[in-house]
């Protein structure tokens, strides 16, 4: 069978394992797919890996063996600039599954990849090397201890970050806070390391955010903390802050244990906003502890009902807020009321 043409290719085996493999068969391959291979503790040689040089998408998951992607009993012999020469058109990689993974190259060394944009690392818990991916766009991983063991994320780069089931990324200390400038949508999910999750330190520099959206964080009492340093310098708490100067569309979604989206007094403008969704956060009861302003917003999505909020916010979340309490009490005492029913109509049949 020939693959001279193969743009395409989706297997539950390797298709490189076998002695007769001619490599010239696959030098077109632009999207691979492997899942389910378990014969090996790797999927290429450096000899295979230098030969798919049209790759653009590679997509390994549910390989339970595997330990590294690329292996090579010759690694001596391999100078820097060939490995820095591997997969020069891979745009999209996607890691899944993969339950005994520690490094995408099996060298202890730095390897570019020029072309990564779009990297996607879920269900991989033993990952300690990665690669340097100087253009990537889009990051998104569940590991908690990512940057603390060795991978290399380039976050000044970012324009899309996904975090999921990570509870101490956004406060890595080893991560300066200015390398989030240049980011544009965060999304989080699962977060349940913090009763918050920004400092306000981070805040300041997520100036070019524009969409962010916080998902499932069951122990998130509030969005951003104020740091002890800036808490010291504002004395009573009172100043006018311009926050988050691009944010667009913010979403809250089922956060149970949220009260406030910043827990301060302090007034707080958002100028850019024009999208506010907030789903199942039964104990929201204001944005601020100060006033909000937000001039481009016109109504808010609140648990599918909209809602103008042309005045403030405060107000519109206070009120939804008591007439929850209003309904659960109500709820509350109806319950009460047919327990009651139901007690008296236990008694009079046993007494009867």
């Amino acid at each position: 069978m020939s693959f001279g043409k193969l743009k395409e290719l989706v297997t539950s085996r390797n298709p490189f394992c076998g002695h007769k493999v001619d490599l010239s068969c696959f030098n077109g391959l632009q999207e691979l797919t492997i899942s389910k291979y378990e014969s090996s503790m790797s999927l290429f040689s450096f000899s295979i890996a230098r030969n798919l040089v049209t790759l653009r998408e590679l997509y390994i998951h549910e390989c339970d063996e595997i330990v590294q992607v690329i292996k090579d009993k010759e690694e001596k012999a391999v100078s820097t600039g060939e490995r820095n020469r591997l997969f020069p058109n891979l745009q999209r990689l996607r890691l899944v599954d993969l339950c005994k993974l520690v490094s995408f190259f099996e060298w202890n060394c730095d390897v570019e990849l020029p072309s990564l944009r779009f990297v996607i690392i879920r269900g991989c818990p033993n990952i300690k090397n990665f690669s340097l991916a100087p253009n990537l766009e889009y990051f998104s991983t569940d590991l908690n201890n990512y940057l603390e063991v060795g991978v290399k994320v380039p976050f000044d780069c970012l324009k899309q970050l996904g975090i999921h089931r990570n509870k101490n990324l956004l406060y890595c200390y080893k991560i300066p806070v200015s390398l989030f400038s240049g980011l544009e949508e965060l999304e989080i999910y699962g977060y349940d390391g913090s009763m918050s999750l920004f400092s306000s330190s981070i805040v300041g520099n997520l100036v070019n955010l524009k969409k962010l959206e916080i998902w499932i964080c069951d122990e998130m009492m509030q969005v951003i903390e104020d740091d002890e340093e800036e808490k010291a310098v504002s004395g009573d708490g009172q100043r006018t802050t311009l926050l988050f100067p691009k944010l667009q569309d913010l979403g809250l979604y089922w956060l149970s244990k949220l009260v406030s989206f910043w827990e301060w007094k302090c007034d707080v403008e958002l100028p850019s906003l024009r999208i506010l969704c907030i789903h199942d956060c039964p104990n929201m009861i204001y944005f601020t502890l100060g006033s909000i302003t937000t001039p481009n917003l016109k109504t808010a999505k609140i648990n599918e009902r909209y809602f103008g909020v042309a005045n403030d916010l405060n107000v519109v979340l206070q009120k939804q807020y008591l007439a929850r309490e209003k309904e659960n009490q109500e709820n509350e005492k109806k319950g009460s009321a047919e327990d009651q029913e139901n007690k008296a109509e236990i008694e009079e049949e046993q007494n009867s």
